[in-house]
């Protein structure tokens, strides 16, 4: 994991970011303290990216793709942001020859492996929840939660729009491409002892919907292992005060690009500054709104336990009345709980936005460039400085990198490290600064 930082004003974005890189192997995890994950994605243009999550694509490092692009970008420029951002997204999307198509099966195969696992674990809990509310399970009953539980997913999938680029014949093409390999994971998941569940023809034909739009989908809901963070902030040409767009990218199976946009925020004259952390974001929150979001999570959900808890002890003990009517009071007071319950969450943020993140904006908005990147390195640093206090493995750690890209001046970095000794390497520094891509 990693933590990385935008802070925008009318003037500049300063982005930052930690150097930590987990790899995860057979017999663990090891972490290196020397990954990049920001660039320059123009080198003649006020555009940079940076890259969280996973460190590779399909096989490929980010850092080769971005200075492909970087390359083949060349002295180009566009209007707005947006469209540096769509031409990079397009450029992954033909990098299938480079890509082969063995990684793309182990990449659909390893998918559909792990969606079938979470839907066997998610049914066997249901089916432990019956026998021991009932004490056993018939078979027609154990078939009926398992087709229910399915068509329940696959209608939520079947809601779901398609990645852009994608089209209902290209999506029954990849279902008849990879169909017997989808059929032979099924099988092992769910159909072998000791896992052997009972799948009826309709609850097959739903698992199968659902795990062929692994890659033709992408909803805001599915988290996939290995995706890759990307923001792509700046200028574009025409545009005056800077923007960020970021996406997350699952991968690239028969040239369908697996994407999907977390964020567009755009600088303007009201919107004055803005401040937006990704990947781990907990010790950023924590100095944006007064409060640790997992403490204030917890609040919330222990308020809402002992709100129900004690709307169910008034209903028994003032109310008389039949099963039924107790029950239809019950779901009375607690609808008027939820109700009070989320005015009161809502009144709780509006105060942490007008007592703690308005001002902290307030002030940055007005923030020279200098201290905007000053002020990046310090709250990456905060984060790492907490895992360092920690047992946890420091998945937030190594030299921070600093840039800051304004429309007068570009890219500009204020730090940044090296793999090597700049001033033994005078000919690849004058040599990497004067090529045109």
């Amino acid at each position: 994991m990693t933590t990385e930082l935008a802070m925008m004003n009318k003037e500049a974005v300063a982005i930052a970011a930690d150097s930590a890189a987990t790899v995860q192997h057979p017999g663990g995890q090891k972490v290196f303290q020397s990954a990049n994950k920001i660039f320059a994605l123009s080198r003649h243009h006020p555009v940079g990216i940076m890259v969280y999550g996973g460190a590779e694509f399909m096989g490929i490092p980010w850092e080769t793709l971005i200075k492909n692009y970087r390359r083949q970008l060349g002295t180009r420029k566009f209007a707005r942001l947006r469209t540096y951002a769509d031409g990079f997204l397009k450029f992954l999307s033909t990098q299938e020859s480079a890509i082969g198509p063995d990684v793309q099966k182990d990449h659909v195969e390893a998918h559909v492996d792990a969606m079938c696992r979470l839907l066997r674990d998610n049914i066997v809990r249901l089916l432990k929840e019956e026998i021991k509310e009932k004490g056993s399970i018939t078979q027609q009953r154990a078939g009926q939660l398992v087709a229910g539980a399915f068509a329940q997913q696959a209608r939520r999938w079947r809601t779901a729009p398609f990645v852009k680029g994608c089209t209902s014949s290209r999506a029954a093409g990849m279902t008849k491409r990879y169909k017997q390999n989808i059929q032979r994971i099924v099988k092992r998941v769910f159909e072998e002892v000791p896992n052997k569940l009972p799948l009826s023809r309709r609850a097959r034909t739903d698992l199968l919907h659902i795990v062929s739009s692994l890659f033709v989908k992408f909803p805001s809901w599915v988290e996939h292992s290995g995706v890759s963070g990307l923001v792509v902030t700046g200028f574009g040409d025409e545009e005056v005060f800077p923007h960020l767009i970021s996406f997350s990218v699952d991968g690239l199976v028969q040239r369908i690009l697996s994407y999907r946009q977390d964020h567009s925020v755009e600088v303007d004259q009201k919107n004055t500054a803005c401040v937006l952390a990704f990947a781990q974001k907990q010790m950023v929150s924590s100095f944006m709104e007064g409060v640790d979001p997992v403490y204030q999570g917890k609040l919330e959900q222990d308020m809402s336990v002992s709100l129900e808890r004690f709307a169910n002890l008034i209903t028994d003990a003032i109310i008389k009345g039949t099963p039924g009517q107790l029950t239809r009071w019950r779901k009375s007071i607690n609808r008027q709980r939820k109700e009070f319950l989320s005015e009161y969450i809502q009144r709780l943020r509006a105060f942490r936005h007008d007592e703690y993140v308005r001002p902290v904006v307030s002030v940055l908005s007005l923030l020279p460039k200098d201290e905007m990147a000053a002020m990046a390195e310090s709250l990456v640093n905060l984060t790492s400085m907490k895992h360092r206090m920690s047992m946890e493995t420091e998945t937030v750690a190594g030299p921070i990198d600093v840039a800051v890209i304004s429309k007068a001046d570009g890219f500009v970095w204020i730090k940044r490290k090296h793999y090597f000794r700049p001033e033994l390497n005078p000919a690849f520094i004058a040599g990497h600064y004067n090529r045109p891509g």
